[in-house]
């Protein structure tokens, strides 16, 4: 790598490189540029900036620029004050060109390099209390994720909360595994009043036959590490104390569902799909129903439905008389 290739770069030149210019590019620029500054480290060093400063020697050599010599540890409360401010702000700005890295490549897989309409800018408040959070994202896969909120907050590809930040602020790696499973196997759909419901399916309505036990036995089988009580105390799921129902809205005698990230119908070549005391609608299960902040966070995983629960559910519904199958684009 030469010097140049080594210089701080352009964060406008930069992105527009990389996604041209686009509807919604400047506004992603402005974004990053509030919460890092005009220029970042250079794009080729990607997995590199993290470990930037990560040995004594260049911290010392970086203090040494601030005017301080680390000498057996003589150094007085001020200088000693100062070594930590600036140790936390450089740590800070690593993970923020990372993340930043991380939304834009985030923002060009779902977008193709540019948005239909010109986006809306986000409020300067919830910008800046991204990145007042994203600056104590230390791992890899959180920097990632919290690259996808921003690329998809601006995209209008999901929208995001502040109250959705601060709980992404307290998430744990193994939370947030078990929310990227969850959203493997989590039903979404669109309801009679334009509200789209999110339900962990585990049971069929007026299933009382001993077969469909059975299907429903496999159902809550594949689901029981993902409707972990755990999930409901910290908000992923309401807690009612018993299953919830959602109804689905009948289009073209079909329900349209979300699994994982893929779209599929839910139709019919036998029974009706219309539920009772329900017009237009279809009751497409029972279970576990996501809150707010749940769907939230679905909307930033991009998750294969799992293949072994997705072969019960179709299954359970084709004792109904009910195909479940992939829709066509």
């Amino acid at each position: 790598m030469s010097e140049g290739e080594n210089q701080p770069v352009s964060i406008s030149g930069s992105i527009t490189d990389v996604l041209g210019l686009g509807k919604g590019v400047n506004v992603l620029v402005g974004s990053i540029e509030r919460g890092i500054g005009k220029v970042f480290g250079p794009w080729q060093r990607k997995r590199e900036n993290r470990a930037e400063i990560a040995n004594a020697e260049e911290w010392a050599a970086a203090l040494g620029k601030q005017g301080l010599q680390i000498t057996g540890g003589d150094l007085s409360l001020g200088e000693r004050t100062m070594a930590r401010l600036m140790v936390d702000a450089v740590r800070q700005q690593i993970a923020r060109e990372a993340i930043a890295l991380e939304a834009v490549e985030d923002f060009k897989r779902i977008t193709g390099g540019g948005t239909d309409a010109e986006p809306s800018p986000p409020e300067p408040e919830w910008v800046d209390r991204f990145w007042r959070l994203a600056g104590e994202v230390t791992s890899d896969d959180m920097k990632s994720l919290w690259g996808r909120v921003l690329a998809r907050q601006i995209s209008g590809d999901a929208k995001i909360s502040a109250r959705t930040l601060d709980f992404l602020s307290t998430l744990s790696g193994a939370e947030a595994n078990l929310i990227a499973k969850l959203a493997a196997v989590v039903c979404q759909c669109d309801t009679i009043t334009s509200e789209r419901k999110a339900l962990l399916v585990r049971g069929l309505p007026h299933s009382k036959d001993k077969k469909m036990e059975g299907l429903e036995r496999r159902l809550a089988g594949y689901t029981e590490e993902v409707a972990s009580p755990h999930l409901g105390a910290i908000g992923v799921f309401y807690e009612s104390g018993m299953s919830s129902s959602v109804y689905g809205y009948i289009k073209d005698d079909k329900v349209r569902l979300r699994i994982g990230g893929k779209r599929f119908v839910l139709m019919s070549y036998v029974t009706p799909l219309a539920a009772r005391y329900r017009p237009g609608e279809c009751d497409v299960g029972n279970g576990e129903e996501l809150t707010w902040l749940g769907r939230e966070l679905l909307s930033l995983i991009d998750a294969e439905p799992d293949p072994a629960y997705l072969r019960a559910l179709t299954e359970a519904y084709g004792e109904f008389g009910w195909v479940l199958r992939p829709e066509k684009d």
